[in-house]
């Protein structure tokens, strides 16, 4: 069943405008209680699935499953000034908004996917257009043929540039949202029994997609599997192209949402 994305944005809305008081936030224990899919690695590479033109997208696209994990990787990261960001250990100083705050409600609240999508399509202008989502519908498809629909997308405002032999080498990155609970139902889009979840880019007659599969949960991985989780993380975050505070920057409207 498709999910609206009207229906989703009613429902973000009807979250704002009910809250009158701040509740407390769900403790790390509530929080994993919420038994939702957990991804086996947070880095993925762009693949075709079909398409008049299977160059649209360049093959070095990747996307982060930006988790609770891969965050407090970047956290430390950030607060180590190891992210080419200005370091700093409150990240949010005087005239800052508190973004170890609104990445916690982010985190708690959403699926965050970072995509780093480049293009060295034959025309320069639809090279241009793709990396910034023009004609491009994105949503997470799931084996059962579900799709969710973002409840946000953050274009990067700046495409990078650069020559690639006689064409052009267009990149952005794009910050992909999706809740982690339906609106109105209350239970996860994405249970721990979904096998796996792909982030689909459709458009120009052409399907591309980015993969997890399913990793073990965490509440019930071996010592050995949670090393394994926290190694897939690190390398995600080191992919990453934003720093802890440009991200959580760009989604701290989405924070407010849930405030």
């Amino acid at each position: 069943m498709r999910r609206s994305y009207v229906i989703l944005i009613i429902g973000v809305l009807a979250v704002s405008v009910g809250c009158t008081t701040t509740e407390k936030a769900p403790s790390p224990a509530q929080v994993e209680a919420m038994r939702i899919f957990e991804p086996a690695s947070y880095l993925s590479q762009i693949q075709v699935e079909t398409g008049r033109y299977p160059d649209l997208f360049a093959p070095q696209s990747q996307a982060v499953w930006v988790g609770p994990e891969v965050t407090e990787i970047k956290k430390q990261m950030a607060e180590a000034g190891a992210d080419g960001e200005r370091g700093g250990s409150t990240l949010g100083g005087e005239g800052e908004p508190h973004y170890t705050e609104i990445a916690g409600s982010v985190t708690m609240n959403c699926i965050v996917i970072e995509c780093r999508v480049e293009s060295v399509f034959a025309d320069s202008s639809i090279a241009y257009d793709v990396v910034g989502f023009r004609g491009i519908d994105v949503y997470l498809l799931t084996p059962s043929g579900e799709k969710l629909m973002p409840i946000q997308t953050v274009v990067d405002s700046h495409a990078s540039e650069e020559p690639a032999d006689a064409l052009k080498r267009f990149g952005r990155t794009n910050l992909v949202v999706f809740p982690k609970r339906d609106l109105w139902l209350g239970e996860p889009v994405l249970g721990p029994d979904v096998p796996s979840v792909r982030l689909v880019l459709e458009g120009y007659d052409s399907v591309f997609y980015f993969e997890w599969p399913a990793g073990p949960q965490q509440m019930a991985a071996s010592q050995q599997q949670l090393e394994a989780i926290r190694s897939a993380a690190q390398q995600a975050a080191e992919k990453s192209r934003l720093g802890f505070r440009t991200m959580f920057r760009r989604l701290q409207d989405v924070a407010h949402v849930f405030d």
